[in-house]
C-alpha cells in the first residue's frame, strides 16, 4: 500500500457512455449555424478528400490549392472534424488549408469541436489562430480573448485555462458562461477536474462553489481521480475543519479505514489519520456528557485506536503505550492500563455478548497503571497524569 504524502496526479482523461453521448448532442445542436444540406457535404465531401489526399506534402503547393477552394468547400472541411478514417498526413493538409483560407465559421467550427475534444491539437492550432487573426472572435470581453491566446499558445492548455476560470472567484457556472464553455461538454468536465485538484485545498474555493455543488461534481468521477483530489483537500485542512459532507462522501466510496483500508490504497497515511481523528471525535461525542468530550478531544492527535462498546456503555482509548477506560455513567472513574496487557487480557472482553464493568476495574491487574477520579479539578489533575503517562512515566503520582 502506497502511503507517502507523495502522491502522482494522473491527467483526469476518460470518455463515459453519457458524457460521449451529450458531446454528439451538442455537435448536433451547434452545427445548425451556417448549416450545409447533408446531401451536399455527402456529394462535395469525399472528392475534397481525394484531392488533398493526392496532394503532395508540399506547404506552397498545399497553400496554392487552398485558394482555389470555395467557401462552401471551407465550411464543410470545417465542420466535419475531426477525420478519423484519415491518416495523420491528409489531417496535416486539412489543418493547412484551414489556416489558410480562415474564415469566421472556422473558428466557430473549432469552438464547438473543442468542447468534444479539449485533448486534440490539431483544434487547438486552429483557435490560437483564430483568436490571433480575429480580433472579436468568441467573446466581446478582451481579457478573456487574450486570456484565450495566452492558454492556447501553451504547452498546458486546460491546466492554464483552468487557472484563469478559477482565479475569477466566482461561481463556475457563471464563469463558463462567460468564456463559452457549454454545459455537459467534455470540457466542462475536464476544467472542472483540473479546478478541483488546483483549488480543493483552499478555502475561498470550497465557499465560493459551494460544498454541495462540488459534492455533486466528486460524485461520479473514477476512484484513482477521487481519491487524489480528496487526498489533497484532507492533507491541507485540520481534521475539525472538514465539512462533513465530505467526510460522509469519503466514507461512502472509500469505505470506514478503521474497518478496511484496501480502497485507500494511494491515499497518505497522514490523511488517513486525520481521517479517523474525525470519527474518534464524533464517536466520543455520542459517548461523553459535554465537559469529559472537551477534555478528552485535546488528546485526539494521540489516540491511536478506540473501542466504544454499549452494554456497559465504556470508550477504550488506545494510545501509544497505555490505554485510558471511560465509563459513560457519571460518578465512575477513568482505569489507565499499560497497552499491550489490555490488549491481550481486556480487549477480547469487550466484544463479549455481555460484560459488567467491574471486569475493565481490575486494579490488581499486573499491567494496571492508576485510576483517576473526576472530583474537583480534575481536568488540571488529568492533565497532568496525562503528561506523564505520554511520555511513558506509568508511575507518576501526585
Amino acid at each position: 500500500m502506497k502511503m507517502s504524502g507523495n502522491i502522482d496526479f494522473p491527467t483526469f482523461h476518460f470518455y463515459p457512455k453519457e458524457l460521449h453521448n451529450e458531446t454528439m448532442r451538442i455537435r448536433k445542436k451547434y452545427k445548425q449555424a451556417d448549416k450545409i444540406p447533408d446531401g451536399l457535404t455527402k456529394i462535395k465531401l469525399p472528392d475534397l478528400l481525394q484531392r488533398i489526399r493526392e496532394l503532395e506534402d508540399n506547404e506552397k503547393i498545399i497553400l496554392a490549392f487552398a485558394q482555389t477552394l470555395k467557401s462552401i468547400d471551407i465550411n464543410i472541411l470545417a465542420t466535419e472534424y475531426p477525420y478519423e478514417k484519415e491518416n495523420q498526413r491528409t489531417i496535416r493538409k486539412i489543418v493547412l488549408i484551414l489556416t489558410e483560407r480562415y474564415k469566421k465559421i472556422v473558428g466557430r467550427r473549432f469552438w464547438i469541436h473543442f468542447q468534444a475534444d479539449p485533448f486534440d491539437t490539431n483544434i487547438k492550432s486552429i483557435l490560437r489562430y483564430a483568436f490571433a487573426a480575429q480580433k472579436n472572435f468568441l467573446v466581446k470581453d478582451a481579457a478573456i480573448r487574450e486570456s484565450y491566446l495566452q492558454v492556447f499558445s501553451s504547452n498546458d492548455t486546460l491546466g492554464d485555462l483552468a487557472k484563469y476560470i478559477a482565479e475569477e472567484k466566482v461561481a463556475l457556472k457563471t464563469s463558463f458562461k462567460r468564456w463559452k464553455i457549454f454545459r455537459k461538454s467534455l470540457l466542462e468536465r475536464e476544467l472542472w477536474m483540473h479546478i478541483l485538484h488546483l483549488y480543493i485545498d483552499k478555502t475561498w474555493f470550497i465557499e465560493v462553489q459551494g460544498v454541495s455543488n462540488i459534492i455533486e461534481k466528486l460524485e461520479n468521477i473514477n476512484l484513482e481521480d477521487y481519491k487524489n483530489i480528496l487526498n489533497k483537500y484532507l492533507l491541507a485542512f485540520a481534521f475539525n475543519d472538514y465539512y462533513s459532507k465530505f467526510i460522509n462522501q469519503v466514507l461512502r466510496r472509500l469505505a470506514d479505514p478503521r474497518v478496511n483500508l484496501n480502497r485507500w490504497r494511494g491515499m497518505s497515511d497522514d490523511a488517513i489519520r486525520k481521517v479517523n481523528m474525525w470519527l474518534y471525535e464524533r464517536e466520543l461525542d455520542d459517548f461523553f456528557d459535554y465537559e469529559r468530550f472537551e477534555y478528552w478531544r485535546k488528546y485526539l492527535r494521540h489516540i491511536e485506536d478506540l473501542k466504544v462498546i454499549q452494554n456497559p456503555p465504556v470508550a477504550a482509548m488506545y494510545f501509544e503505550d497505555f490505554v485510558a477506560v471511560e465509563f459513560a455513567n457519571i460518578g465512575n472513574a477513568a482505569y489507565f492500563y499499560e497497552k499491550d496487557g489490555f490488549s491481550k487480557f481486556m480487549e477480547p472482553k469487550l466484544t463479549a455478548h455481555y460484560m459488567s464493568e467491574g471486569i475493565l476495574k481490575d486494579r490488581d491487574a499486573d499491567f494496571f497503571i492508576h485510576k483517576l477520579n473526576h472530583t474537583g479539578s480534575w481536568p488540571s489533575r488529568f492533565d497532568e497524569y496525562m503528561m506523564h503517562y505520554l511520555r511513558g512515566d506509568f508511575w507518576y503520582r501526585h
